[in-house]
């Protein structure tokens, strides 16, 4: 009989991907679509994921530190087998990017619509909009970075430390509970928050090449967005 030396709520490691070699990662963003022409050229396209998936072609690691470092953390991966967080240097933050800047603007309780009340729902996912046109697609946030989270109910921000706290948020599933009195029917709830993205390997080998002291090859490695529930 086959034994395992992991279980199923091991599957996430709530750990981050090493900065230093996150930065300069080419970002992909995948949809599928099903997509069908007739004769005439006619088509049908039917979409069968309402959001992207997102991967992450890292830079070649260029020193034996850097391939220390990656490699240690596929180990304990364990190659695709665990997911881990990873920071998006394009994308990581609910506040838009200015012109002419290197950084997102500074995060307010208001860059995300997350909600609207109801008058008895407390609990809210946070997410990111991307709207073009009038036309909306959210994105679920489920990895916020702890102490960034700020929440406004009604355009009026809600406190988070001290005691009491009027809202409390989960870092492993972005979803925020309001403690006070639920937001009223039709009162919009807001969010601002950095993020980080789940993945994964997407591979079982690690392969690389010590060709002399000056020079390693590490082939691409990429990480893979893993679709939370």
């Amino acid at each position: 009989m086959a034994t395992f030396d992991w279980l199923a709520d091991d599957l996430f490691i709530n750990t981050r991907f090493p900065l230093d070699l996150s930065t300069g990662a080419t970002v992909s963003h995948k949809f599928q679509t099903l997509l069908t022409q007739v004769d005439n050229g006619f088509e049908t396209r039917n979409p069968r994921w309402n959001t992207p998936l997102r991967s992450y072609t890292l830079r070649t690691a260029r020193s034996l530190p850097d391939l220390e470092t990656l490699r240690d953390f596929f180990v304990v991966m364990r190659g695709k087998q665990r997911s881990f967080k990873f920071k998006d240097f394009q994308d990581y933050s609910s506040a838009s990017w200015s012109a002419n800047s290197n950084d997102p603007d500074a995060i307010t309780p208001t860059d995300q619509n997350i909600g609207t009340g109801d008058g008895t729902t407390l609990t809210f996912q946070l997410r990111k909009q991307a709207t073009v046109s009038g036309n909306i697609v959210n994105r679920n946030i489920t990895l916020p970075v702890s102490g960034t989270v700020r929440v406004a109910v009604g355009g009026t921000e809600l406190v988070n430390t001290g005691s009491p706290s009027e809202f409390s948020v989960n870092l492993t599933t972005g979803v925020v509970t309001i403690l006070t009195a639920a937001p009223g029917v039709g009162v919009a709830v807001t969010a601002g928050f950095e993020f980080d993205v789940p993945v994964r390997f997407d591979t079982d080998i690690l392969a690389a090449e010590f060709v002399s002291t000056f020079e390693l090859e590490v082939p691409q490695v990429i990480l893979s967005e893993v679709r939370s529930a």
